[in-house]
């Protein structure tokens, strides 16, 4: 699923403002002082809107609340091979997944899992320092093999991280342990701003941990409620899970299972995709024991005004038809759309591939659900088009 995308402040100050700005100066006389002060102005401006965006525009995910728990985790792992046997291995490796709810961050002077940019790096460099002695009591284990070189699992990284936001939540533990270590204090503030331990700590830890650690996240709202997977860094395997629901949301699972179930190949566009994903989410509800009755009150008597709903219908009569091994090879069929950037389901191919019952009742799944789509007021987000013989 995939929310508004919203614009920040800064975009919203370059679409607006800074067109009326420049036209103000076009109608200012061109004199001898006007000319050489208008460059300089727009530097300055260009540069205050730079720093408006944020510091560490490589790291966007970072500015949204993490809700990733160790349960979470453990689950994630388990869906996710549900979702492999389902439909297929992923089309590229994942290696680790981020999970953040689309609003502003919290605490961003806390560590999330995603904010320790080399592992085994730091892991070397803190072993050198007074903080080893304290994780490796609960954490040796881990410690050691990430000095080794060797991954660690998720839940172990989120081990690590709650060790070290610990850390940075007590005042007094690295003034008192990591002294010659580290300046732990930034530069001396005016006496009327209010002093952040958490941030004062998180900086001391950045120093010291340099470049291995991101720097502190401005918490950001663009993009806010929005629900998606995206595959963030391809090379590495990196996957970011956006959810829009709360985590004691009656939806906040089924939201999660659906994106676990795009992780497989997140570059799909497709009402297809969504329709066999929201499947997928019923019977890990199902399976896992959380609640499938806010999906199934919204989505499967939902009116044709929702694209979802109908999607959700429309592969349900089609997963039926054409068995699980069918949906398992939907995705091998693709097409692209949007000038060749996303991804769709090949109908026509797919639907040849099918032994001819099971696709002649597929057909007919699509073209009693696939008018209706095309008509609901979202159809335009994801690609859909009837199958040959269809079309008008």
């Amino acid at each position: 699923m995939n929310g508004p995308r919203g614009k920040c402040p800064a975009d919203r100050f370059y679409s607006f403002v800074l067109p009326s700005l420049i036209s103000t100066m076009d109608k200012t006389p061109r004199t001898k002082r006007h000319i050489p002060c208008s460059p300089v102005f727009c530097v300055i401006l260009v540069g205050i809107m730079q720093i408006a965006r944020g510091a560490d525009i490589n790291l966007p995910h970072v500015g949204y609340e993490p809700v990733e728990t160790r349960a979470l985790l453990n689950l994630l792992e388990s869906m996710l091979a549900e979702a492999e046997s389902a439909f297929g291995p992923s089309a590229h490796p994942i290696r680790s997944v981020w999970i953040v709810r689309s609003v502003p961050r919290k605490h961003p002077a806390r560590l999330s899992r995603a904010e320790i940019l080399d592992w085994q790096a730091w892991a070397s460099r803190m072993m050198k320092t007074a903080i080893y002695a304290r994780l490796a009591a609960a954490h040796g284990e881990d410690i050691a093999s990430l000095a080794r070189g060797e991954s660690i699992s998720a839940a172990g990284e989120l081990a690590i991280v709650e060790a070290l936001n610990e850390i940075i939540c007590d005042p007094d533990w690295l003034r008192s342990h990591c002294r010659d270590e580290v300046e732990l204090l930034p530069r001396k503030k005016p006496f009327w701003k209010w002093r952040d331990h958490e941030r004062d700590n998180r900086e001391a830890l950045n120093r010291l941990f340099a470049p291995f650690l991101a720097p502190i996240a401005k918490p950001t709202r663009e993009g806010r409620g929005m629900a998606c997977c995206e595959l963030f860094d391809a090379a590495a395997g990196r996957y970011i899970i956006y959810l829009r629901a709360a985590e004691d949301d009656p939806e906040f699972l089924l939201e999660f299972a659906h994106e676990v179930a795009h992780l497989i190949d997140p570059g799909f566009y497709d009402w297809c995709v969504e329709g066999v994903n929201m499947l997928f989410a019923r019977r890990m509800a199902e399976k896992y024991g959380f609640s499938w009755e806010p999906w199934r009150k919204r989505f499967e008597y939902g009116d044709d005004r929702d694209a979802y709903a109908v999607a959700l219908q429309m592969m349900a009569e089609v997963e039926r038809a054409v068995g699980a091994e069918g949906i398992r090879i939907m995705l091998r069929h693709q097409r692209t759309w949007n000038n060749g950037t996303m991804k769709a389901v090949d109908l026509d191919a797919w639907l040849a591939a099918l032994p001819p019952s099971a696709a002649g009742e597929a057909r007919n799944a699509f073209a009693r659900h696939g008018s209706r789509l095309l008509k609901t007021k979202r159809a335009k987000d994801n690609f859909f088009a009837l199958p040959m013989g269809m079309r008008k």
